[in-house]
């Protein structure tokens, strides 16, 4: 049957029962779709007000980023303060959302601050040691340089190494994201509650030598709140879960209401708490929140509260930056969306009422002759529209067109499934999911690279037949290949044999060293569970080896414009292939750079190999030999590589009798430790013929 007949046939009876009647099925489907209309628009909500706020916390990531390689080059020291705060004053010319960039030397307290008023005025501070005090001298920037405005002695309790922020960054040697704190005006007011981005930073022999910041304040984000357009009387805030176990609103559309009184705040607080803020709709939302903080993910959860009588529908969800407690949420009254429904109830109930019972079944009949299928394409229209391309049968109808079109989906679905083998999906999810196309570029972000080859494999393709080898190879790296994408990597390519993977992007990941190690594991088991059987079957051994490195590396879209490759590369890269390759040297199956392991050194056990520098590169890396996860490995292999990274020490510390024995024991319990018996013999040499003075305890590899 053809559409148009189709729809005539249902048209036609419902006319002549009664058009009234369409009116109450067309309320009962509107009703619903509003109230599913209602959970879209509040999840769009909290993922806008989600992407706002990352975008403020980036802006102040890449500053602190920006700082700490110019200080790690040696463009910045640590003693020049006016050059500190020319940069800073550049860094707040250039963002507008930041409100304070600082620096804190920690040889001497001194520190360097750039800041922003609430007029958008530019000003200057230093703190200047003088003998055991530190003077405050303050400056307004001017169009012609500096003026100076104040200068007052004695000001130790200014220094900032004390500070909250200045120890957590020196402790936790990484760029740290502070709870909320109350920001001060001019006048030495509290303000608007601000945030900090704490970083250490190092002169460029790895001293540590202070800390840079990056503030601020949650106005913008309160006024972001305010624009948005949620509903007619809609509103939105964030909440952020204190470590003390308070929850307060840190923004909100009305910022006047966040103001610090004494009355409404508990001391130290950088915002009125949810219990007592002065919004009635705001206390009752946080009645529904949970009191610990909720996890992370990307569904925001729906909840319903009631005041004054009035009812209201909203939703929350935890912000993704893993060290901020936030909590997004979004609120609307029920009437907002429903109240146009509501007064066609009785209107509704009337047209019921007034049709036939005929009509009634007709109209039941036709609509979910058609509703049924093209709701089933629909579904998988939107499925393919996020990458999901399962097998399922076309919708059976009657319809001629429907048919054609589920035919039609069906069809797509089976060529993208053939498209997706060659490209790396989670890719293609990302594109599509922000609605973008592919285009040149690439950004510069911290992964943990995978190289993997099979040894001997030209050996093994010579004396294999070509189709028992392509079957074979199409076996291993199939086994090898469901690790890496169940751990959330990405496979970048096949080079023959050999694999190249890497963790972290395109989808964030924080552990990536660690799922990274976890997947080499799960791939050395999986390959001795192979050969075992390839050897019942009279089949060659594949013995592969692998390692693993984590660096900084360019990370996104490299070729041409017509066609393109997601990759990664960068010297990082080019390591952990030279690393893949050094096994062979030591006699191992799986290596692991010094940046892996002080990544997973908590959870994996590794024993230390060499400290080399390989070919192509003047940077000496210590390399390791990843065994197994701790709480897997049996206590003998526990013990010895606790045992073999004594006797490592020894060797770096030219102990090399105590070293020896150390070696030689391991080397008595295991006769094919190949990387003891490299050390016991490298030992043993230096032990005759003591190596000079420069000597590092490192081998400069001139081979690949």
């Amino acid at each position: 049957m053809r559409l148009r007949n189709a729809l005539a046939l249902a048209v036609v009876p419902l006319l002549l029962s009664t058009v009234l009647l369409v009116a109450g099925s067309a309320y009962v489907n509107s009703r619903r779709s509003v109230a599913e209309l209602t959970q879209q628009v509040l999840s769009q909500a909290t993922d806008r007000i989600d992407r706002a706020v990352r975008s403020q916390l980036d802006v102040a990531s890449s500053e602190n980023a920006f700082m700490q390689r110019l200080f790690a080059r040696g463009e910045l020291r640590s003693d020049d303060l006016e050059a500190i705060a020319r940069d800073e004053l550049d860094i707040l010319a250039s963002h507008s959302p930041l409100s304070y960039v600082t620096f804190g030397r920690e040889a001497t307290g001194e520190l360097a601050e750039a800041r922003r008023n609430g007029q958008g005025a530019l000003r200057v501070r230093f703190l200047r040691r003088h003998g055991e005090s530190l003077d405050l001298i303050d400056f307004a920037v001017e169009p012609n340089g500096l003026r100076e405005l104040r200068r007052e002695p004695n000001k130790n309790d200014n220094e900032p190494r004390p500070l909250p922020y200045y120890v957590s960054a020196r402790q936790a040697g990484r760029p740290v994201w502070m709870e909320t704190a109350p920001f001060f005006g001019d006048g030495l007011e509290l303000g608007a509650p601000g945030l900090t981005l704490a970083s250490p930073v190092t002169a460029p022999d790895g001293t540590f030598v202070g800390v840079v910041t990056a503030d601020f304040d949650l106005l913008a984000t309160s006024q972001f709140l305010k624009n948005l357009d949620l509903f007619a009387h809609g509103s939105a805030f964030i909440v952020e879960y204190r470590r003390e176990g308070a929850r307060t609103v840190i923004a909100h559309p009305s910022p006047e209401l966040l103001a610090p009184q004494a009355s409404r705040v508990a001391p130290g607080l950088a915002a009125v708490s949810i219990e007592d803020i002065d919004d009635a709709r705001v206390v009752a939302f946080g009645k529904a929140l949970p009191r610990e903080l909720p996890q992370r993910g990307e569904r925001t959860v729906p909840v319903s509260f009631t005041v004054a009588g009035a009812k209201f529908v909203g939703g929350f969800r935890t912000l993704g930056e893993k060290d901020l407690r936030w909590v997004v949420c979004a609120f609307a009254p029920e009437d907002d969306v429903l109240g146009t429904v509501h007064r066609n109830d009785r209107a509704t109930l009337a047209i019921l009422v007034a049709g036939t019972a005929a009509a009634v079944l007709l109209a039941l009949f036709i609509g979910a002759s058609i509703a049924r299928p093209l709701r089933e394409v629909v579904d998988e229209t939107e499925a393919i529209g996020q990458f999901r391309l399962d097998h399922r049968p076309p919708a059976k109808t009657a319809l001629f067109e429907v048919a054609r079109l589920a035919a039609a989906v069906e069809e797509m679905k089976q060529n993208l499934r053939s498209f997706k083998k060659y490209v790396p999906a989670d890719v293609v999810r990302e594109l599509v999911a922000k609605g973008e196309e592919a285009k040149l570029g690439g950004r510069r972000e911290a992964l943990t690279i995978h190289f993997s080859d099979i040894a001997g494999f030209t050996s093994i393709a010579e004396t294999t037949s070509p189709e028992h080898l392509v079957a074979m190879l199409g076996e291993y790296l199939d086994e090898m290949t469901k690790p890496i994408l169940a751990s959330g990597g990405t496979v970048d390519k096949f080079i023959g044999d050999a694999v190249m993977a890497f963790w972290g992007a395109p989808r964030p990941d924080a552990l990536h060293a660690r799922h990274a190690c976890e997947a080499a594991l799960i791939n050395r088991d999986r390959l001795a569970v192979l050969n075992a059987r390839w050897e019942k079957e009279g089949r060659p051994r594949l013995d592969a080896r692998a390692a693993l490195h984590t660096g900084e590396v360019i990370v996104g879209n490299v070729g041409s414009h017509e066609r393109l490759d997601y990759t990664v590369i960068g010297d990082s890269v080019n390591l952990a292939s030279r690393l893949e390759g050094l096994n062979k040297r030591y006699g191992t199956s799986l290596m692991i750079s010094e940046t892996t392991y002080e990544q997973v050194k908590d959870v994996m056990i590794a024993r230390p190999l060499d400290r080399v520098s390989v070919k192509g590169k003047a940077a000496v890396v210590d390399v390791y030999e990843l065994l197994g996860k701790r709480s897997s490995v049996s206590p003998e292999v526990t013990e010895m590589a606790e045992r073999h990274a004594e006797g490592f020490a020894h060797y770096l510390q030219r102990r090399f009798a105590d070293g020896a024995s150390i070696f030689r024991a391991l080397v008595r319990n295991n006769d094919k430790d190949t990387p003891a018996q490299i050390l016991l013999a490298r030992c043993e040499a230096f032990m005759a013929s003591p190596p000079g003075p420069e000597w590092d305890g490192a081998e400069h590899l001139t081979t690949k």
